[in-house]
């Protein structure tokens, strides 16, 4: 590993803070700001090219930037725009108020205080501002960077900066982005039959990826990882509390994530200098390697001290076959090799017209295009030769030997003969699992990592459907609802988020006053402007950071919903749930994650997401993805019973379905019954400007309610529906002729609720018909059918 030196670390440190967080409050003092605040924590206040590579990295150069008399400031009227959405998020109701609420002494107190817990350490000093920095003050994360450009905060400058630190030589920044990703995923974690299985699947990626973020944040500082986003991960926390750093308690927003939860993906995107980049991936390699290394020697281990079956010759061939890791470097680009370079990997790239814009506004006062206004071509040149270099898959060479007295293959598919035959007794019932290298070392993971991980049994999670509570408080064996759910959720088209495809246009990252300048002094320029999609690492940094914020908050809403969260990492979330509860604890997950109406209390705190943005005891604190951005989920329902890998497979099934056959923003549910039939059921989140979930909640609480049985429901499944749907005049008739039929209202009161209850009968049913391209009332119906089954068992 590179060592660094003190001095390093202080660069690090000064990079940091080279601007205060408060500065979009401040602009005309924030420099001196910044060198008291460098003079009373030690440091030499120092602006070097890494500044005005991460302002050329973080936002496009503006005209008139250089001439003061032209310069467009923005001191008054402050806006912060949603990274996402571009949608104007109002901050405060008066700039003067939280100027005086945010004022220099307590900012200054407060990194004093950090001071003074490592006062000769400035490794340790750096690693602790950088963690809490976006909790030091309130609004951190929504305080503009630069208030003409205000769609990115203060704080993903800062890190930018700090992280080009390293890469400096001379006058010049020379960084490389780097990438690497490890797999496969979906086999390893979907080879389980228990619960534990299943988490050490997912445990198993976040922790071998983690060896190759650990390295890097400890070699250049954990502010050089764009992605993911890392700051209230329990992994980081545990590297901290070994650095001797400990989180201010004070400072605490957001809940922490438990340790025993996988949270990351498995794969990660950071800068690093050009002279390094080719040893930094080695040592990463060398890192994910390691870890996989040591697990399997600990496990080698555990196993020759029992009596199990042990073919040890082919545990140790198999130990070399995972993982596979793929890793790509792209250097970023400097402006006078950006139209060679770019045209050599892409056609159409319409680098020319970018190039030419940047020399129009360098001419009229603009600042001139330097190494870091190339991101968004470069990161798109990384990514294309991580995908292509995956797509190759490659694999090593391995022939089985069939020796020893273990002949069978692995008893969970991993393709392998099975090397260890593990034998437990549960419940007086011996379990025999015959296992590769791969899922033994998954078998014995919390015994190596010393997690004490109790995670229920089927059973156990089906137990919690509400139909059960009677039998439980009796004592009585046999479930009325023996059911419970794997949920699988999976924000919808994030590729495209993060190339930046979806990304808001330049007009929705501008304050509407240099729009106005522009469109009233520079028209032209503005044009070929307004309607470009510019993605920078700010723009990466947040996407990062609102993925990490909305796993934060994931466990909390599953354990709402009595579920077990097994895998949270971003967009992507796997959980068990018992099945009444499961399209419900979706939703909610759903609304999360554009920030649109939940709200949560943990710990002592209350979270509201709304608008876009999550608000924390009150106040605003971080964007959420927004409006528009989406999230699609697959439920596989099954008996307490079924085979767990399998339902885990039909979940993945039914997310690819919501995806393809419901064109997103939906959700599939394969329900399996006892005898074997599955049935597939699904919907937009919304139909019609309903909530289906809630609307199906609401029926089915009025089902209880006047007492409807499932053959009154089934009774709407006629053979002619198809044909009476096609007037809704003539279906309304129906449904109401049919409930009426079946439920007998004896009072006033209760045959208006029985009218209520067929108008929104008929409402749903008409409504759905705009799901998707195939739906129709029968299919209505039959998700109505479910979710009930879903709520209360068979009932039979």
């Amino acid at each position: 590993m590179i060592q660094r030196d003190e001095n390093f670390w202080k660069k690090k440190l000064s990079a940091i803070l080279h601007d205060p967080l408060t500065k979009a409050l401040n602009i005309s003092a924030h420099e001196k700001i910044s060198k008291d605040l460098a003079e009373k924590l030690g440091l030499e206040f120092q602006r070097g090219p890494e500044d005005t590579t991460a302002s050329a990295m973080d936002r496009i150069p503006l005209p008139f930037e250089k001439s003061r008399e032209k310069q467009i400031k923005i001191e008054q009227n402050l806006e912060f725009l949603h990274p996402f959405s571009g949608e104007v998020v109002k901050l405060f109701d008066d700039p003067s108020a939280l100027r005086e609420i945010l004022e220099e002494k307590p900012l200054f107190d407060r990194f004093e205080e950090f001071k003074k817990k490592f006062p000769d350490n400035f490794e340790k000093l750096y690693h602790l501002v950088w963690w809490v920095l976006p909790y030091v003050i309130p609004y951190a994360q929504l305080l503009p960077a630069d208030t003409r450009v205000p769609n990115h905060s203060i704080v993903d400058h800062l890190d930018t900066t700090s992280a080009l630190v390293p890469c400096v030589e001379g006058n010049r920044v020379k960084a490389s982005l780097i990438a690497m990703q490890i797999g496969p995923v979906q086999e390893t974690i979907v080879q389980a039959r228990k619960t534990r299985d299943l988490w050490a699947g997912s445990y198993l990626i976040s922790y071998l990826i983690y060896g190759a973020l650990e390295k890097l944040g400890l070699g250049l500082g954990f502010d050089s990882i764009i992605y993911p986003y890392l700051r209230n991960v329990s992994f980081l926390e545990e590297t901290m509390r070994k650095l001797g750093i400990n989180f201010p308690n004070e400072l605490a927003k957001l809940p922490k994530m438990s340790d025993k939860v996988a949270c990351l993906p498995n794969v990660f995107v950071a800068v690093v200098p050009s002279s390094e980049a080719d040893e930094w991936i080695k040592e990463c390699e060398k890192a994910i390697l390691d870890r996989w290394n040591q697990l399997a020697v600990k496990t080698e281990s555990s196993i020759l001290q029992t009596t199990m079956d042990f073919d040890l010759d082919s545990f140790d061939r198999q130990i070399n076959l995972f993982p596979t890791i793929v890793k790509a470097r792209f250097d970023l680009i400097s402006p006078s090799e950006a139209l060679k370079k770019v045209k050599r990997f892409f056609k159409g790239s319409d680098v020319e017209a970018y190039a030419q814009m940047l020399k129009e506004i360098q001419q009229r006062d603009g600042y001139a295009p330097n190494e870091g206004s190339y991101y968004n071509y470069s990161y798109r040149i990384l990514v294309s030769k991580l995908t292509a270099l995956k797509n190759q898959r490659l694999f090593k060479p391995y022939e089985e030997i069939r020796n020893g007295r273990i002949l069978e293959a692995d008893d969970f598919g991993a393709g392998v003969k099975a090397c260890v035959e593990f034998v437990e007794i549960f419940e007086n019932e011996e379990k025999r699992d015959l296992l590769g290298a791969v899922n033994a070392v998954k078998r014995k993971l919390p015994e190596i990592l010393q997690k004490d991980v109790r995670y229920e049994s089927t059973r156990d999670i089906a137990q919690r459907n509400v139909a059960n509570e009677d039998l439980k408080a009796s004592g009585e064996d046999k479930m009325k609802n023996p059911y419970f759910a794997v949920l699988m959720m999976d924000g919808d088209e994030m590729g495209k988020w993060v190339s930046g495809e979806k990304a808001p246009n330049v007009d929705q990252t501008f304050h509407s006053k240099v729009k106005d300048r522009l469109e009233d002094e520079l028209p032209e320029l503005w044009e070929k402007l307004r309607a470009r999609k510019l993605i920078q690492p700010s723009y990466h940094r947040q996407l990062s950071r609102t993925l990490g914020i909305f796993s934060s908050l994931v466990e909390s809403v599953v354990e709402r919903n009595e579920g077990m969260l097994v895998y949270c990492g971003g967009d992507d979330v796997l959980a068990l749930l018992p099945a009444d509860k499961a399209l419900k604890c979706a939703n909610e997950l759903r609304k999360l994650f554009r920030g649109e109406g939940i709200g949560l209390e943990v710990d002592g705190h209350k979270y509201e997401a709304e608008n876009g943005i999550l608000h924390v005891d009150g106040k605003r604190f971080a964007p959420l993805m927004g409006e528009r951005a989406t999230i699609s989920a697959g439920i596989s329902v099954v008996h307490h019973k079924f085979p767990l890998q399998v339902a885990v497979k039909l979940a993945r099934e039914a997310e690819e379905k919501a995806k393809e056959d419901y064109g997103r923003d939906s959700f599939v549910v394969h329900f399996v019954r006892r005898s074997g039939q599955i049935t597939e059921v699904g919907s937009k989140w919304k139909v019609g400007g309903l909530d289906v979930v809630e609307e199906l909640e609401c029926l089915f609480n009025l089902m209880i309610e006047l007492n409807v049985s499932r053959r009154s429901l089934y009774k709407l499944l006629s053979d002619d529906i198809q044909i009476l749907s096609q007037d809704e005049s003539v279906l309304q008739k129906f449904v109401h002729y049919v409930i009426r039929r079946s439920i007998h209202g004896e009072t006033e009161e209760k045959k208006e609720k029985v009218k209520m209850f067929a108008n929104r009968i008929f409402t749903f049913l008409n409504n759905y018909k705009l799901c998707c391209k195939d739906s129709n009332v029968e299919k209505a119906l039959e998700l109505i059918l479910a979710f009930r089954t879903m709520k209360r068992g068979d009932e039979r």
